[in-house]
């Protein structure tokens, strides 16, 4: 019986600490703390593959998704993540891994962390609603597409100026009328050829000016609100999560 005691508290000794605190010894573990993401996941893989029996596999498996939501494979994260007895925590994890892959329902369904859930409605564009959870700063001014067409469409590049645009607006004045005023020169001068050659061009051009303008100001509110949403998300910490 005595030996039965002994056997056992040697086996307490030596392998009960390899059941999570020892992760931090390991070659994987290192190469996480030096940022080596890839080849750490690499590491914490094999250490499922060759040593199941001795770490905490949980522990694995939340680290291997961890590393792979920084690497922005979510798809993978979630993965590990099904690994995972089913926690509010875990839970949470899973619901940021969809938000960031834009299944916005999916993490909602997942979430129960009110700041998550207003996350989940920044990042959708539903500020209205984000704001129902979160306290969001004012949003960014818009420009309005139609009218940055309009603009342009009455004089060309008016509507990129609109936007914050000037040079290109500019530019787009210069490329406009310079055909327009070959197309009267040669209809003046009785070339009709050319006239309507410069003139099917300043046409292409003038309609080209109006759908840049009309672009411009929608990639004007996309930087802009852009921006806005990696700001609350740096106000929230959202990084904290993972």
């Amino acid at each position: 019986m005595a030996q039965v005691i002994k056997t056992v508290i040697v086996l307490l000794i030596f392998n009960f600490p390899l059941l999570g605190a020892q992760i931090e010894k390991t070659f994987a573990y290192y190469l996480e703390k030096n940022g080596d993401t890839k080849n750490a996941i690499v590491e914490y893989e094999r250490l499922l593959v060759d040593s199941s029996s001795m770490y905490n596999t949980d522990s694995i498996h939340l680290r291997i998704a961890k590393l792979y939501m920084k690497s922005g494979l979510f798809e993978k994260a979630n993965r590990e993540l099904g690994y995972l007895p089913e926690t509010e925590y875990i839970d949470n994890l899973k619901g940021i891994s969809y938000i960031f892959s834009g299944e916005y329902g999916k993490a909602r369904r997942c979430i129960s962390n009110d700041t998550l859930i207003g996350i989940s409605y920044l990042m959708q564009g539903e500020y209205g609603l984000a704001n129902n959870y979160i306290s969001l700063d004012s949003l960014p001014g818009r420009k309005h597409p139609v009218l940055g067409a309009v603009l342009s469409g009455i004089i060309p590049g008016s509507g990129k100026f609109y936007a914050g645009r000037a040079f290109d607006g500019v530019y787009s004045f210069i490329l406009t009328l310079s055909p327009a005023i070959s197309s009267y020169y040669y209809f003046h001068k009785g070339n009709k050829t050319f006239g309507y050659i410069y003139g099917v061009i300043g046409g292409f051009l003038y309609l080209g000016n109006i759908y840049g303008s009309f672009k411009a100001c929608e990639i004007y509110n996309d930087y802009q609100y852009d921006n806005f949403r990696r700001k609350e998300l740096v106000k929230f910490q959202f990084t904290k999560w993972f």
